[in-house]
């Protein structure tokens, strides 16, 4: 799925939202009511509520009929209705076709090493594909303090690289129906751990202003993970360039 990654200007803003018009922010996937458990615990990515927007996509097509709001966002428009909690304001001197990486394979990267993997000062990392995920855990990791921070992409050591009281993060949505298989004598005797992470368990309100502070100060990369940009009217074309595994991101331009 693509179009989840935005950064665009507030055209209209609904009443008793905290955003302005004008105001340029940054839209994820993550749709939070802040009054759940989920999110009460600090985990709006895991929030339990049911939006208006979950129940009828506000996108139609031309002879009526609505269509899906693709991940949440649909942003591949000129416009994308969003609920307020998707949208941050982004501080100036972010790129905007920087920026709207910050929305997903940025915070989910950043927030696996950061938050998910709880690397202490000095400790090692093996990352497992080194794409627009991948790469964002790396500088996580650094920006985490970790000592050793190993990337591998295809190889067949991905399958032997955890250590005795290692930590393994899955990152990322597999096909449906995909299954994995472990030993669980092994798993208990070598005291690992197995961590799902759902968008680096992302807090946008948080992420997005100090992902952009990172970034200002030298400190994490954005504007390298850009491999492209295309017209709206090519976007087929940076859709392939995707699927076959040439490019870290294509950013589609209004």
């Amino acid at each position: 799925m693509f179009g989840h990654e935005a950064c665009g200007t507030v055209v209209e803003a609904g009443e008793g939202t905290p955003l302005e018009e004008g105001e340029r922010v940054v839209v994820s996937l993550v749709r939070s009511c802040g009054a759940c458990a989920r999110c009460r615990e600090g985990a709006p990515a895991l929030c339990s509520a049911r939006f208006r927007l979950d129940e009828t996509s506000p996108i139609r097509l031309a002879d009526g009929r609505r269509a899906a709001q693709g991940m949440r966002c649909g942003a591949f428009a000129e416009e994308a209705v969003v609920h307020a909690s998707q949208a941050v304001p982004v501080p100036d001197g972010v790129p905007d076709t920087s920026a709207c990486l910050i929305a997903c394979a940025v915070m989910t990267g950043y927030g696996a090493a950061v938050r998910d993997a709880g690397l202490a000062p000095g400790a090692s990392l093996v990352v497992l594909g080194a794409g627009g995920v991948g790469l964002n855990a790396v500088q996580g990791a650094a920006v985490a303090g970790a000592g050793e921070v190993i990337a591998i992409d295809v190889s067949a050591a991905k399958l032997a690289c955890l250590r005795r009281g290692g930590t393994l993060v899955v990152v990322g949505m597999p096909p449906s129906g995909e299954l994995a298989a472990f030993d669980p004598g092994a798993l208990a005797h070598d005291g690992k751990r197995i961590v799902g992470s759902k968008l680096g368990s992302a807090r946008p309100a948080e992420d997005v202003p100090r992902i952009a502070a990172l970034y200002r100060e030298g400190r994490l990369r954005l504007d390298e993970l850009v491999t492209a940009t295309y017209p709206l009217d090519k976007i087929n074309e940076a859709v392939a360039a995707m699927r076959r595994g040439e490019a870290i991101r294509n950013v589609i331009l209004p």
